[in-house]
């Protein structure tokens, strides 16, 4: 992989930019399926996901991807209120 690696993708892969709509779209698929259910929703993810769902939900922090990333062991703890 050369050039913009956030754009392009491998030959049968996704991009980065593919792989944080797939996410995104899982993260909010799944608050709304157990938004009811009266309990609390763990997910965990490696840190590709991780870096995409934190950009998509805090746009404001204007954080490189880097600076979303964690170190190994670290985690993002999140309270969604519905």
């Amino acid at each position: 992989i050369s050039g913009d690696n956030f754009s392009n993708k491998c030959p049968g892969g996704e991009s980065f930019v593919m792989m944080k709509q797939r996410v995104t779209d899982a993260f909010y698929d799944i608050i709304n399926k157990y938004k009811n259910a009266g309990k609390d929703i763990i997910i965990i993810l490696h840190s590709g996901p991780i870096v995409a769902l934190m950009e998509t939900l805090y746009p404001d922090e204007n954080k490189s991807y880097y600076e979303w990333r964690l170190n190994n062991g670290e985690l993002y703890s999140l309270e969604v209120n519905l």
